[in-house]
C-alpha cells in the first residue's frame, strides 16, 4: 500500500515501531505471516525516520541474485554496495576489504568506518530476512547483528549506538538457529503484526465507499479471517470489478 494511500491501515503496531525508530533502538524485529503488511510497515517507519532526520536505509533480501547469496562474501558484498549505494558513499566496499580478514569482519569494518562514520544515526531496515535461514552461513550472518547489540550496550558512545536494524521476518527463527547467544531475534524490541479486527475491516469499507452493507461486513470478515491482503484484494474486487457480496 503507497505511504501516501488513505487505504492503508494503522494498526498499534505502527505506533509501537514509530516509538522505537524515534527513541533509536538497537534492534527492531517485525513478524508477520506473508502478505501482513511487514513491507509496508517498513516503509512507513523509514519515513518517519526520514522525518526526524535519520538517514534511513532499506535492503530487501529477496530480491538478491542466487550469486549474491551463494557464499558469506557475496553476501556482505551485497550488503555494503546496497549501503553506499543508496548513500551515495565515495568509498567502495573493496577499499576496505582485505583477504586477511573474514567477510562478516570485512563488512563491520566497513559498516562501522564508513557507513556510521559521518551519519548522526541510521535505519537500517532488513525485509524478507527468511531467505537467510536456508543458507550454510545464517549464523555468521545473525550472530554478527547480535555481536552489534552486544557492543551498543558495552559502549552505549561508540558507533553502534547510532545504528538501528530493523528486522522484517515471517518463520519462526528458533528453529534455524539454536544458539540463543547468536540470535538477534530475541533481543531488541520484538512487534507482531496482527489480522485486521472487526471495526478496522468496517474503517476500511467505509473508505472503498461502502460498497458492503453491515451485515456484509461481518460475513466478509469471517470469510477471511482479517487477513490483510486477502481483506484489501476483496475489497478491490467488490469497487474495481463491480463484484457483490453473495
Amino acid at each position: 500500500v503507497p505511504i501516501d494511500s488513505e487505504l492503508y491501515v494503522i494498526r498499534p503496531t505502527d505506533d509501537l515501531f514509530h516509538r522505537a525508530v524515534s527513541r533509536k533502538d538497537s534492534i527492531v524485529l517485525v513478524k508477520g505471516a506473508r502478505q501482513m503488511g511487514k513491507t509496508s510497515l517498513l516503509a512507513r517507519g523509514l519515513q518517519h525516520a526520514r522525518d526526524m532526520g535519520v538517514q534511513a536505509l532499506f535492503t530487501d533480501l529477496q530480491a538478491l541474485s542466487p550469486e549474491q547469496v551463494s557464499s558469506p562474501e557475496e553476501f556482505f558484498l551485497a550488503m555494503a554496495y546496497s549501503l553506499a549505494d543508496q548513500m551515495d558513499l565515495d568509498v567502495f566496499p573493496e577499499e576496505r576489504w582485505t583477504d586477511r580478514l573474514g567477510p562478516g569482519v570485512n563488512f563491520e569494518r566497513y559498516l562501522r568506518s564508513v557507513v556510521l562514520a559521518d551519519a548522526d544515526h541510521v535505519l537500517w531496515a532488513l525485509d524478507e530476512v527468511d531467505r537467510m535461514f536456508a543458507t550454510e552461513y545464517a549464523s555468521e550472518v545473525f550472530g554478527l547483528f547480535r555481536s552489534w547489540h552486544n557492543k551498543r550496550a558495552l559502549d552505549p558512545d561508540g558507533p553502534w549506538s547510532r545504528l538501528t536494524l530493523a528486522i522484517a521476518y515471517a518463520t519462526e527463527a528458533h528453529l534455524f538457529i539454536t544458539d540463543v547467544n547468536q540470535s538477534p531475534f530475541n533481543v531488541g524490541t520484538r512487534l507482531e503484526l496482527a489480522d485486521f479486527d472487526a471495526p478496522q475491516i468496517a474503517e476500511l469499507n467505509r473508505r472503498y465507499g461502502t460498497p458492503l452493507s453491515a451485515m456484509e461486513v461481518d460475513a466478509f470478515a469471517r470469510l477471511v479471517g482479517g487477513h490483510p491482503y486477502l481483506v484489501q484484494r476483496g475489497f478491490q474486487a467488490f469497487v474495481e470489478g463491480g463484484l457483490a457480496y453473495a
